[in-house]
């Protein structure tokens, strides 16, 4: 090769690897960006976040919703469950001698002249009741931009009371919870202006990567005809061993395949080698040779003095950390794992604890609920408390603070994370606004743009598989003009393949 030939490589070279350099520098940079951006998201999310349901009203961190229509919580929201009618008791009665009352039963005892004719008879007498609910039940929500009332069903009504106390303790906090957000929110917005400002790297690295271009382009315009031929030649050169190679991989693969099929087909099932793995012995540490495993029991025998030597050794160990003024009530709570609160508040109470009991997800204060309930378990709204953590024991006081919720939440919300999980794990919402943005772009195409991160309204999985999303855009006309709206989309998919399946702006 002639030196002419050796500087012009080197110097291709050179570009390449500048080239490679600024690459990688926009791909760290949009690479931290985007970082950014899913940190607002996820942030955002938190005032959106799906709380609970009951028929047509649906619960978020901050909102509440009868019908497709929002409405904003805060500390002055104001939740009550309102009736009308009565339930009561007919009973009819029947003596010996086929005189039949009937009448309401007040009380629990025959009210006006049925009880008279009841109590005076000394025959034996039979009596029937039935019971009628002619009650309207209405959910009544009143917020800061307006109000709601949705009926209810009588025998709706439990679940109706557990839903009104986690919209009171949800909108008691989602006044902190917005603060939080927007103190969140801010402090990311202005890390991403500062990553999106910066530059640097990418400016020396486009700086770096013109210069060297510019060394080869000098090189090759001032060489002489002789060098241009050489160089000519050795571009059709290295054209011609790319397509080889591209041939001979092609050929590889498919070579490849075959081999894997065919030792697929011949591939017999290994032998089940468990049992005796299991059945080798195991050396103590002494070096004694251990009896080996029962296959049933798992458990390998011990030496009974030894088992009982350890046991007085840690009895022992345990007794001389346990703070005697703990009565083992931290013991207690560390092992709290979801345990209904009929386990662990009467056993605090019988300790001299002042007990307070608060709202796992909410923060919401339901001491006097959780009281209530486990004192009255048979009471008509007693709700089936579990308690799921502890906080702010102090041993010295007796006191300390329950985190609670109730098993039909628990249920709920394991279905509803698993659904989440699933649809993220399939289509990331980050890629499907993506998408939501090209499909703007295509139907408004002098201009359209979805803020996304800074006007997120919502971002919340309709199933499995779709997801609604909803945030402030901006709509550029055809005389430039921009006009500021609301986006609502659905869109499912993959991440590699979203797909908008329904898109309106308002």
């Amino acid at each position: 090769m002639s030196s002419f030939l050796e500087r012009v490589t080197a110097a291709e070279e050179e570009v390449r690897g500048a080239n490679r350099d600024l690459a990688a520098a926009k791909r760290d940079r949009n690479g931290k960006i985007k970082e950014i951006e899913k940190s607002i998201s996820s942030t955002k999310r938190k005032l959106t976040r799906s709380v609970d349901a009951f028929r047509d009203v649906r619960l978020t961190a901050t909102t509440i919703a009868c019908k497709g229509k929002n409405y904003s919580l805060s500390s002055r929201t104001i939740a009550e469950i309102n009736s009308t009618g009565s339930v009561y008791t007919t009973v009819s009665s029947k003596n010996s001698t086929g005189v039949s009352v009937t009448g309401a039963l007040v009380g629990g005892a025959i009210a006006g002249p049925i009880g008279a004719v009841v109590a005076g008879k000394k025959d034996k007498t039979s009596v029937s009741s039935k019971v009628h609910d002619d009650r309207k039940l209405f959910f009544c929500v009143s917020c800061d931009d307006g109000a709601f009332s949705a009926e209810i069903r009588p025998e709706e009504e439990k679940g109706a009371f557990e839903f009104l106390a986690l919209v009171r303790s949800t909108a008691a906090s989602a006044d902190a919870l917005r603060e939080t957000v927007e103190r969140e929110t801010a402090e990311l917005g202005r890390l991403l202006e500062e990553r999106q400002a910066d530059t640097q790297e990418i400016d020396r690295c486009t700086e770096k990567a013109a210069a060297v271009q510019k060394t080869l382009d000098d090189l090759v315009a001032t060489a002489s005809p002789q060098e241009k031929e050489e160089y000519d030649a050795l571009k059709k050169k290295r054209t011609k061993r790319n397509m080889v190679a591209a041939a001979a991989g092609v050929v590889i693969v498919l070579l490849l395949g075959g081999l894997l099929f065919s030792q697929c087909s011949r591939e017999q099932p290994a032998d089940n080698r468990e049992s005796s793995i299991a059945a080798e012995d195991v050396r103590l540490e002494d070096g004694q040779p251990n009896e080996p495993i029962n296959a049933a029991t798992s458990k390998p025998k011990t030496s009974s003095s030894s088992a009982s030597t350890a046991k007085s050794e840690l009895d022992s160990k345990q007794d001389e950390t346990k703070a005697p003024e703990e009565d083992g009530v931290k013991e207690m709570l560390d092992a709290i794992d979801n345990t209904p609160a009929t386990e662990i508040l009467p056993s605090l109470l019988d300790k001299g604890y002042t007990v307070a009991s608060e709202h796992a997800s909410t923060g919401g204060d339901f001491t006097y609920d959780v009281a209530s309930s486990v004192e009255n378990p048979d009471q008509e709204y007693a709700l089936n408390w579990i308690v799921t953590g502890y906080k702010k024991l102090d041993t010295d006081k007796k006191t300390v603070t329950l985190l609670v919720t109730t098993q039909n939440y628990l249920d709920e919300q394991e279905q509803k994370d698993a659904t989440q999980k699933a649809l993220e794990n399939k289509l990331d919402p980050f890629d499907a606004w993506e998408a939501v943005q090209r499909y703007g772009e295509h139907e408004f195409p002098y201009g359209f743009e979805v803020h996304s991160t800074f006007g997120l309204l919502a971002e919340t999985p309709e199933d499995e598989s779709t997801w609604f999303l909803k945030a402030t855009c901006t709509v550029t006309g055809s005389n430039g003009a921009n006009a500021d709206g609301t986006v609502e989309a659905r869109v499912t998919g993959t991440s590699d393949n979203p797909e908008v399946i329904g898109f309106y702006v308002y």
